[in-house]
């Protein structure tokens, strides 16, 4: 591994090339934070450079061959550590036979080896990929803690980009918990933020949490299903702000009546006031159906109240 060159990127474009054995450069443009790729029997290792460069190192082992599948699996394995997989394929390089074509093949079977974790099918490109985040989703979504926190280390295991799994989580707290626990956005962004911190592998612990809390949650799809019948709602129907909730915060809009009316909720009991808030065109439209599960049964008892006392 004398010989080496370095490739300064930044996604999807190279924008530098230190060459110091000599040889052409790898062009090689995509955009990962970690791969590991193959040209002509050499291989390239692409790890973090600050936020946005990227650096590729090129080293020559000497003639062998890395199936395509298993450079996936390295990439997947190393954690970001491009020691990890290079040592995997030394290994590998040190340890397998040539074949009659004179040549090293490391195949998936033999970075498995060499990287000492089992294979688990999990494509991040494929149709597998979207059957476990799915089947994670539905698992939080029906309360059951211990088949998403299953599907949860089998993302894991495969080397899933952690703030990937955090951002579904945070989806799901709105999602499919909303206002019946409205803790469970507070705890799904904090475990996001956390995970960008910390990094592998003390981040399974803090998904692990984020996501038994959010399958042990109340659920309630209310605010999903209100802000699409509002969207349906401005899609369908043209409307106009009523006046006395219109801007007066600038002279002379008396003359148009901007403001005139407008009653102030805290001056009121319970601070409430009954009073057209929705545009007139739609007067009467419902979109926030508050439902009996979890915290949403106490606002709902309490738009209850203020509603009949006012």
């Amino acid at each position: 591994m004398q010989d080496f060159q370095l490739v300064v990127q930044k996604p999807r474009r190279v924008v530098a090339v230190i060459s110091v054995a000599g040889e052409k450069a790898v062009n090689y443009t995509v955009q990962p934070l970690f791969k590991v790729v193959q040209e002509e029997g050499k291989v390239c290792k692409v790890f973090a450079m600050g936020c946005f460069a990227y650096v590729v190192v090129q080293f020559h082992f000497g003639r062998f061959r890395i199936d395509e599948d298993a450079l996936d699996f390295l990439a997947d394995m190393a954690g970001g550590d491009a020691r990890n997989a290079l040592n995997a394929i030394e290994l590998g390089i040190l340890t397998t036979p040539r074949s009659e074509d004179g040549l090293i093949h490391i195949t998936l079977d033999v970075a498995s080896q060499c990287i000492q974790k089992r294979v688990v099918r999990y494509d991040k490109n494929g149709d597998n990929h979207y059957d476990i985040i799915s089947a994670f989703i539905k698992s939080m979504r029906g309360s059951d803690p211990d088949a998403a926190v299953y599907y949860l280390a089998k993302m894991l295991y495969a080397g899933e980009d952690v703030k990937f799994i955090a951002r579904r989580i945070m989806i799901l707290a709105s999602e499919d918990i909303g206002n019946a626990d409205p803790q469970a956005l507070c705890v799904a962004v904090a475990a996001a933020q956390a995970v960008e911190r910390v990094g592998m592998p003390e981040s399974q612990i803090i998904l692990s949490q984020a996501v038994t809390y959010m399958a042990c949650a109340p659920k309630s799809n209310s605010a999903v299903n209100a802000i699409f019948a509002a969207m349906d709602s401005v899609k369908r129907t043209k409307t106009t702000v009523p006046p006395h909730l219109q801007d007066a915060h600038y002279g002379g809009h008396e003359k148009l009546g901007h403001g005139i009316g407008y009653k102030y909720a805290h001056d009121y009991p319970n601070h409430y006031v009954h009073q057209q808030y929705l545009p007139t065109e739609i007067q009467g439209e419902h979109f926030y159906e508050l439902s009996e599960m979890g915290y949403e049964k106490t606002l709902k008892e309490y738009q209850n109240k203020i509603k009949s006392q006012s």
